[in-house]
């Protein structure tokens, strides 16, 4: 966690485009926060005084904040260690996720529906109605199979 306060903004940027606010607090993280830890860390109140209050009339939110402060700081050793390898596992999973290639796929429908040439490309303007097959300058030896996108990539 880093603490950052700003002072007065370089002097190379023109008067009205200066920075006039102080930034009181800034906080750095090495990896993405999960839902859990940004709103334990929205929660203000000092960890002190979350203890000081019985469980019964915590919030969800400064329950968390305590659960996180004991498995980071103040658990055993096996705990933290335990802890700090569950996130980077969850950061490898992430980036793994990340990384795996998607695409689109598609299903014919049971029932196609009617296509038409649109008039000057506009969806608004059906022309004469179309029906799926193979374009004319290429001989198609599908045999009994329906004639669609499927069976024309298989040609």
């Amino acid at each position: 966690m880093a603490r950052i306060l700003y002072g007065e903004p370089p002097h190379e940027y023109p008067p009205a485009n200066r920075f006039h606010g102080l930034i009181g607090d800034v906080r750095v993280y090495g990896r993405t926060l999960n839902d859990e830890e940004a709103a334990a860390i929205a929660s203000v109140e000092s960890l002190t005084v979350l203890a000081s209050q019985a469980a019964s009339q915590r919030t969800a939110q400064q329950q968390t904040k305590l659960r996180l402060a004991f498995l980071e700081q103040h658990g055993s050793e096996q705990i933290r260690a335990a802890h700090r390898e569950l996130i980077s596992l969850q950061g490898k999973r992430a980036a793994l996720v990340e990384n795996v290639p998607t695409t689109m796929v598609m299903e014919e429908m049971a029932t196609p529906r009617d296509t038409f040439v649109l008039k000057r490309g506009e969806y608004d303007k059906p022309g004469e109605k179309v029906l799926p097959a193979f374009p004319a300058a290429l001989t198609a030896k599908s045999g009994g199979a329906p004639k669609n996108r499927l069976d024309f990539a298989r040609w």
